[in-house]
């Protein structure tokens, strides 16, 4: 049976492994360094960023029974490049597990913080570090970490569900609106029309109660323009 022959990897290629590995393990550990080192009031905090990664990492292990996805140099497909709103895209590299351990990381330890921002009780700083060396605290920050793919995708809906809601609203309040312009653009007209052209002539010159519709009627119409346009 024939031995499968190795193809050789180029140098670039090796550089391109190198480098994802490399830029993976600085995103990784940048947030515990800021967390831990930046002159911030929630110093100690950075341990509940171990616990999220700690969570993060575990949940790797789960969803891959055991297995890990390494960084690697990576290749869009043309599906992804469709969907994808950074286009064009340039050099693209995989962070592999470690991703999900910075991702996770943070989403607990910002999670944890709003949380007991909310709380009564930790309206200081010093209750706030003694919430971050409670055991618990480090606990649920694994247990948040675990749990980031639902928080984020929950987060987002949230976010989503509310924009949503106020962009129908606005579209209601528009459509209310244009319904209000174009009734009071037919009375205008109205009025416009059943002017006495005769009289006017007459007159030499239009009255200045036809000026003054004629001005009405010219807003209305602006408005009633500028109101299409955002209900497009």
């Amino acid at each position: 049976m024939p031995v499968p022959v190795s193809m050789p990897i180029s140098r670039a290629e090796v550089a391109r492994h190198v480098a994802a590995w490399v830029l993976a393990i600085v995103i990784s550990v940048v947030p515990w360094i800021a967390l831990r080192f930046v002159p911030v009031e929630v110093n100690k905090w950075s341990s509940i960023y171990i616990g999220g990664a700690l969570g993060g990492l575990a949940l790797e292990l789960l969803l891959g029974r055991g297995r890990v996805e390494l960084p690697a140099p990576s290749v869009a497909s043309a599906a992804e490049q469709r969907h994808d709103e950074r286009r064009p895209l340039g050099p693209l590299l995989d962070l592999g597990f470690l991703a999900r351990v910075a991702s996770s990381g943070l989403a607990a330890t910002a999670l944890l913080l709003v949380y007991h921002a909310m709380v009564d009780h930790t309206s200081t700083i010093i209750a706030f570090n003694k919430v971050a060396d409670d055991p618990s605290t480090f606990g649920w920050a694994i247990f948040v970490g675990a749990s980031s793919p639902a928080i984020w995708t929950a987060s987002q809906q949230l976010v989503k569900s509310r924009v949503d809601a106020l962009t129908a609203a606005n579209k209601a309040e528009l459509h209310q609106q244009r319904q209000l312009l174009q009734h009071a653009h037919a009375q205008l007209a109205t009025v416009a029309s059943g002017t006495s052209a005769p009289a006017a002539a007459i007159a030499g010159a239009p009255t200045a109660a036809n000026k003054k519709t004629s001005t009405d009627l010219a807003a209305v119409n602006r408005a009633y323009g500028i109101l299409e346009a955002g209900l497009r």
